[in-house]
């Protein structure tokens, strides 16, 4: 079982740090670090990637009042939202996810980047059941939303996301540990290793899938 304190020991054995912390209330630098870093990289690293153990669908809940012009549709934004991957019918609930892990990957920027969706959406601010709120317009009726939940127990992460997640803790505080300019350059360093961590976990999450039946071409599907 890993406990919250493990994951930020890692990232800081990473860096050369071992004065390690046993209390998440400790005064040290070590433990003001880890209250000021730990949560926010648990949330970046979730939305850096739509890891299958925070990955659900859902139907989209449709909320009242005029929808932004150019949109024909709003739906609420999930509460234990981190990121919305998709926007889909119910017919691609059941691919999309795949589909995301495949395509989403450039290799130009070495960045995550979602692929070409046949459904426009976008998040923004709106007038939703009588006050602003962020939402998600589309011109999609009956919409399933593919989205990365917020997750904190550390009982619910797989390895990679534990991998990745001590990586992006040790980017964030070696400048504290290392000065300048060195802990810049190793910041550098490290956000190199966290994203050969997501790297690795696409191909993870791709060998956990597979895909689905090929749909008959258009013109034998027109004879059925």
């Amino acid at each position: 079982m890993t406990s919250k304190i493990d994951i930020y020991n890692r990232a800081l054995a990473r860096i050369g740090v071992d004065q390690f912390i046993s209390d998440p209330q400790a005064t040290s630098k070590q433990g003001n670090l880890y209250r000021l870093f730990y949560d926010y990289c648990v949330d970046q690293c979730l939305s850096d990637f739509p890891w299958g153990f925070a990955t659900t669908i859902v139907p989209a809940a449709m909320v009242s009042g005029d929808s932004p012009a150019g949109w024909q549709f709003q739906y609420a934004y999930p509460i234990d939202g981190l990121a919305v991957r998709q926007v889909t019918d119910a017919m691609g609930a059941r691919t999309v996810y795949i589909s995301y892990l495949r395509d989403c990957w450039s290799d130009a920027y070495r960045v995550f980047q979602p692929p070409a969706c046949p459904v426009p959406w976008k998040v923004m601010t709106a007038n939703a059941n009588g006050s602003d709120a962020k939402v998600i317009v589309t011109d999609l009726d009956q919409a399933y939303l593919l989205y990365t939940r917020r997750i904190t127990d550390p009982n619910q992460f797989d390895q990679g996301f534990i991998d990745a997640l001590s990586w992006r803790i040790a980017m964030e505080v070696v400048t504290t540990f290392v000065g300048v300019p060195q802990g810049a350059q190793l910041a550098i360093t490290l956000g190199n290793q966290y994203r050969n961590a997501l790297l690795t976990a696409r191909a993870q999450a791709l060998n956990e899938s597979g895909q689905d039946y090929k749909p008959d071409p258009k013109a034998i599907a027109a004879r059925a």
